[in-house]
């Protein structure tokens, strides 16, 4: 039915119709979005795992945390399985979900966010603080017709950070502007791409060397990665910081999905003591 209409109803209207959507939702719940710090995580592969990391690592350092993605819905300490498994929800619903969240004193709302729920405007109204890209390959692009729309639709997300309400955190009884930042693997090809957007910090990570490195380092970096009997461990180099990370599990490419999420953490003032104690 929906590919039907997709195909007699003009794509201006559709377009005008999902925003209108977006905005009553907003309006609706009260733009519930502005009492949260909002990180958004996309990429082709590799969102659900990182945001789930974030979402841990968060909440070891103390603060309150709901997630929406592919896999679960979480708000504090209730996770429950997202039986539908849509990436993202429709506006009305992901409105409702932040609302509970700002009622349950969450501080933090970690939303997986799609390409083609940029493009139906689900993220619209949604003022994102923080924008983590995990990579980027020719594996979605069915919605979007081509690479480069796929590209521009993720690009989306970081282009809105620096039209995103100003907020102010708690900061052990202060209050401090929380910082709109990009947060961007530099082994994707396309990193140079998502770290073109203004913000007012960007934050990186990588396993390999990078020929972005004599313009930008790695914030986040790893290495010595070694695999055991349902085990990988490997070592994290942050500013002034160091550490092994061990995660259980026998997926390596979860490796990148970890350090994703200790650059997202590290963002926040996070130290990487506690990350490694959450993973």
């Amino acid at each position: 039915m929906k590919s039907f209409l997709k195909k007699i109803i003009p794509a201006q209207f559709l377009q005008s119709y999902h925003k209108f959507l977006a905005w009553t939702g907003a309006v609706w719940y009260g733009y519930p979005a502005r009492d949260l710090i909002v990180i958004g995580v996309t990429g082709t592969v590799g969102k659900t795992t990182t945001g789930y990391y974030i979402a841990k690592i968060l909440e070891r350092a103390g603060f309150k945390v709901g997630l929406t993605s592919t896999s679960l819905f979480k708000i504090g300490e209730k996770e429950w399985l997202n039986s539908s498994k849509q990436t993202m929800l429709g506006r009305f619903q992901l409105q409702k979900y932040l609302r509970k969240m700002v009622r349950q004193n969450c501080q933090y709302a970690i939303i997986e966010t799609s390409s083609e729920g940029i493009i139906q405007h689900r993220a619209r109204y949604i003022d994102y603080d923080v924008a983590v890209f995990t990579n980027l390959s020719p594996e979605h692009i069915e919605a979007h017709g081509s690479y480069e729309n796929y590209r521009r639709a993720k690009g989306e997300l970081f282009a809105s950070l620096a039209k995103s309400t100003p907020k102010q955190a708690n900061n052990q009884n202060r209050k401090r502007p929380v910082q709109k930042t990009a947060v961007v693997n530099l082994d994707d090809k396309e990193a140079r791409y998502f770290l073109s957007f203004p913000v007012d910090e960007k934050i990186t990570f990588a396993l390999k060397e990078s020929d972005l490195e004599g313009i930008i380092k790695p914030t986040a970096r790893g290495s010595n990665i070694r695999k055991t009997a349902g085990e990988i461990s490997f070592q994290v180099d942050l500013p002034s910081q160091s550490g092994e990370v061990k995660l259980r599990t026998d997926a390596e490419f979860n490796v990148v999905n970890a350090l994703a999420a200790i650059a997202s953490a590290f963002s926040q003032g996070i130290k990487l003591p506690v990350a490694i104690a959450a993973l």
